[in-house]
Order: structure tokens, then sequence, then C-alpha cells
């Protein structure tokens, strides 16, 4: 008999708490240790806007609404899509030409991310500048509409949802409503589960399961469970929970062929090798 690639078969605690938060914490006593939660992002291609080899920072400005973000702080995209990235260059761009000429789009990691906010925060503390740059993460706007439209339907408000969704997928037992497992991924002899970043990439793993274990869809009932990016990364530095490392965050399949498309251009491209929790095509 084939052996399936995605199994029901881990129950995790209460991630519904990680729906929304700031994703950069001071990290107490009880957080993971900093080389895993390094480990858990670094798998991860972002895609971010330099200028002179350094992430661009800028002022935001009241939006539409006139609702203003915290004066005078100085904030960087980190851009999930790479399409995302170049219509926000190609935005500054028009808007000044020359003032935007030495612009550039690097791909980087997550932990990279990471790594560089944190530094910049201790930095601002040791020189004791109120207003420390940050980091905000620019979701698609596609999967954000699918995050939405997934809580809706389940009876929970998307408005108290910010950030870039991650997208996990858990089956109920008809049977019995309180024995939940969230689709897992074998990786040797670990079961890992895989937090998409898109809504695609989760139904194509709950269509594989159905395909490989015809005989279980009868008694499960399949949900898709949202979580936001920042408030994984938040619980990554504040909680130090088993059920946090057992999560592996699975890149879009198409950014991660664009990388490896242009790995001579791009450095540290992240590989499939980096993360071989990714289904088969």
């Amino acid at each position: 008999m084939k052996s399936s690639l995605v199994q029901w078969s881990l129950t995790l605690g209460a991630i519904g708490s990680l729906l929304a938060g700031h994703w950069l914490s001071p990290a107490p006593a009880l957080a993971l240790p900093e080389e895993q939660v390094l480990q858990t992002l670094a798998p991860v291609p972002v895609f971010v806007v330099t200028e002179d080899n350094f992430p661009l920072f800028v002022v935001l400005q009241p939006n539409a609404d006139g609702e203003a973000p915290p004066a005078n702080v100085p904030v960087s995209g980190v851009f999930i899509r790479l399409q995302d990235a170049q219509a926000f260059v190609e935005n500054l761009q028009q808007r000044d030409p020359e003032g935007s000429e030495s612009l550039e789009i690097e791909v980087v990691s997550l932990a990279q991310v990471y790594e560089l906010e944190r530094r910049l925060n201790e930095e601002a503390a040791a020189n004791e500048i109120e207003e420390d740059p940050e980091f905000i993460f620019v979701p698609p706007d596609d999967q954000r509409d699918n995050a939405s439209q997934i809580l809706e339907e389940s009876g929970r408000s998307s408005a108290n949802f910010s950030g870039v969704p991650l997208f996990l997928a858990r089956a109920v037992n008809s049977d019995d409503p309180n024995d939940t497992n969230y689709l897992t991924i074998q990786r040797g002899e670990e079961a890992r589960v895989p937090a998409y970043f898109t809504r695609e990439q989760v139904d194509q793993a709950i269509n594989l399961f159905r395909e490989q274990n015809p005989d279980d869809n009868g008694n499960l009932e399949i949900e898709i469970e949202v979580i936001s990016l920042e408030g994984f990364i938040n619980s990554l530095q504040t909680r130090n929970e088993e059920d946090l490392s057992k999560i592996v965050l699975v890149p879009h399949w198409e950014t991660l062929q664009l990388l490896q498309q242009a790995s001579e251009q791009a450095p540290q491209v992240p590989s499939e090798e980096a993360n071989p929790m990714l289904p088969e095509q």
C-alpha cells in the first residue's frame, strides 16, 4: 500500500490565539531558543526594497481614511510576493524619478529580517531613540481576501485579523467533535504541521490527502485554520511551547521557483532542500 505523504496525526493547542500581534517583542525567559526561532524563519524568502544595500525606510503618511501611523516612525516593507515589491518601487519611481534611481529589490530570508530588526531595536534603545525603525509585512491582497472569507464563513470576524495570513488544515471527527487533528507531513521520524502562505497550497494538500486516503473521507470534516505570520513569530519569541516547534512555514512554490531561476543574482536563495516539507507537485 502506498504510504501517505500527509496525515491527520497531530493535535495542537490553541493556535487560534496567533491571529494578531506585533511580530517582534522582547524575548522573555520562556521564549523558544533564538537558534530555533531563526531555523524556523530561515527557509522563507521575502523581498525588501533597498537603497545603497540597506532596506529603504520611509515615514508613512495618513491613509485614505485619515488614519496616521505612529508619528515619525520609519518603516520598511517586507513583501511576501515579488510583484508587490515591484509595484511599490514603480509607484515611488513615478512620484520621484530622480530620488528612486538607486532603489533595488533584494531577496532575503525571514530570519535575516528578524535579526536586522532586533539589532536596530537594540541600537535605538542604546542610543535612547524613541522612534526606532520597524519592518512591516505586506500580504498579497488575494490571500488577505481568502483569509477574510474563511474567517467570516467560520463565524469569526475578519475585522480582528491583521497581517500576513497563514493557512493550516485541520480535521474534525464527525463522530466526536473534540477529536481534532492537524494535517501533518512526515520529516524523518517527526510529524510537522505545514503552515502555507496561500489558500491554494492548503487546498492542494487537502486534495492530496483525500486522494491517498479515500477510506478516511467519510468521517472527517476538514476545515482551514487561519493564523497570522506576525502572531506566529511573536509567539515564537514569547512562548516556549512544543506545539510551536511543530509548525513549519511553507513558502509559495512560485516564489521558490522564481528565486531558483535567479540564484546567480539573488543572495542566499532558499532552496527546496532548505524546506523539505513541501508537498510534491
